[in-house]
């Protein structure tokens, strides 16, 4: 599934609708604390709309219905997907130190048609609004699905705050609500599997990572790690144009690095090579770097799956923790030579990003989440053919939503997907930036494509390094 600005995904005219779940009669007080990613998410908007600053932050997905919209059972739909996932009905009061969680009862989520638009620059516009205005943090509810209705076919977008999902929870999300609103077209029962509450993960995280101390040994590697960074978490290796503390328009790239055919090739090159695909994505990187920066160490940081049990698998939430990730290219020759360093390193972060990095900086004294007005750089691979329904994305016309303003960091995605393997890079629409972010596309992609066809990469020592 491609990752793309609303802008990118075009939207045929037709009658809006939009769905909320009905007023609840009351918000129960619940006890349950946010999670550690919840916190800091919190926290980071109370931080920039103290600069003033408040800019629209959102993910989604978009995909297509084939048919005239059943708005029954659409509905029904909804109102189901809503019952199933206990965090869409959770929410939280901000202010001060103190966040605190109500939980509303299940309700009917109902359809408001909104606008008959024809031209598809309103369509956009029109969404773009509704979707920004949706998902509010600090309001509940803080997602939202609209509908474009036509004959012959509905688009639906789904817009979420991210306190509410990850990745995974986001890509499934178009199966399960087809799923859902294709039993209630047929009139029979939807799946009543049940999943894991995202609430009760976060008690859990709480109670498991408030019992470690200073001595845990991913306390350890974090103090060791931030302590070579010279106390930061690592930037992007190339400048950015960004002074410190300034925010500028977000600006993306897009494309595709590989086939199916040579993504397959990539990843068997890396199997030989006894590491992952995500072993070779940072290994990729790594050189990547030290060709333009001429450092024998890369280090940065990666994201990964805290879903550890079967309960969390069709469970929506934030289930990702990050890990530190170090890479010693002193002495290698080529990408065969950092492979199994990076895969070393990689096992490494993936057992370390088991511990929320939030609690770590409370046992470290550290504010190293808080302090930025966006999150940090970071490399992220991520497989997305077992995701429910990855294999009719294209027929669906499934497309991930990301809208993020501004920021002052860069980071990148590759997404494994049927189709190949794709590349996404976020980062601050400057001049430099464009600049440094195109010599920093090219050479990753030159590497990895060398790579897949197992050929040697140039010599990595620093005063060999370009």
């Amino acid at each position: 599934m491609r990752i793309t600005e609303l802008a990118e995904y075009p939207v045929r005219p037709g009658r809006v609708r939009e769905w909320r779940p009905g007023e609840p009669e009351t918000a129960t007080p619940d006890a349950t604390p946010p999670s550690y990613n919840q916190e800091w998410h919190f926290r980071r908007i109370e931080t920039l709309r103290a600069r003033g600053i408040r800019t629209p932050a959102w993910l989604g997905v978009g995909f297509e219905i084939a048919g005239e919209l059943h708005v029954e059972a659409f509905g029904a739909a909804l109102t189901a997907w809503n019952r199933r996932h206990e965090t869409l009905r959770s929410g939280f009061r901000t202010g001060g130190r103190d966040l605190d969680r109500f939980t509303v009862a299940p309700s009917p989520v109902v359809g408001t048609v909104l606008a008959e638009l024809t031209d598809t620059d309103d369509v956009t516009a029109f969404l773009r609004e509704r979707l920004d205005r949706g998902t509010d943090g600090t309001r509940w509810p803080n997602h939202v699905v609209e509908t474009v209705e036509r004959p012959g076919s509905t688009t639906v977008l789904v817009a979420f705050d991210h306190s509410n999902v990850d990745g995974h929870s986001l890509l499934a999300t178009p199966h399960e609500l087809r799923e859902l609103y294709e039993a209630a077209v047929d009139g029979r029962e939807p799946d009543r599997t049940e999943v894991g509450s995202y609430l009760r993960f976060s008690r859990g995280e709480r109670s498991a990572a408030e019992s470690i101390g200073r001595d845990h040994p991913a306390v350890v590697e974090w103090e060791r790690f931030l302590a070579d960074c010279g106390g930061q978490l690592p930037r992007f290796p190339l400048d950015l144009g960004v002074p410190d503390g300034d925010l500028a328009p977000h600006a993306a790239h897009e494309e595709r690095l590989f086939d199916a055919f040579d993504a397959a090739a990539f990843e068997e090159v890396c199997r030989a090579g006894r590491g992952s695909a995500l072993a070779g994505v940072l290994a990729a990187t790594a050189i990547t770097s030290c060709r333009l920066r001429g450092e024998s160490v890369y280090r940065t940081v990666a994201p990964f799956q805290t879903r550890t049990g079967p309960e969390w698998l069709g469970s929506m939430g934030w289930y990702v923790g990050t890990g530190p990730v170090r890479i010693d290219l002193a002495g290698a020759a080529d990408f065969a030579d950092v492979l199994p360093r990076a895969q070393r390193a990689a096992r490494t972060a993936m057992r370390v990003a088991r511990t929320p990095f939030v609690r770590v900086c409370e046992l470290l004294g550290a504010d190293m989440r808080l302090h930025s007005p966006d999150a940090f750089s970071f490399v992220s691979y991520l497989d997305m053919r077992d995701i429910p329904g990855a294999d009719r994305w294209a027929d669906w016309n499934a497309r991930a939503l990301v809208r993020m303003s501004y920021g002052d960091k860069a980071s990148l995605w590759v997404n494994r997907t049927h189709e190949g393997m794709d590349l996404v890079v976020r980062y601050p629409d400057t001049a430099t930036a464009r600049r440094n972010i195109a010599s920093f596309v090219d050479e990753l992609r030159s590497v990895l494509r060398t790579a897949a066809r197992g050929g040697a990469t140039h010599p990595l020592h620093p005063e060999t390094a370009r």
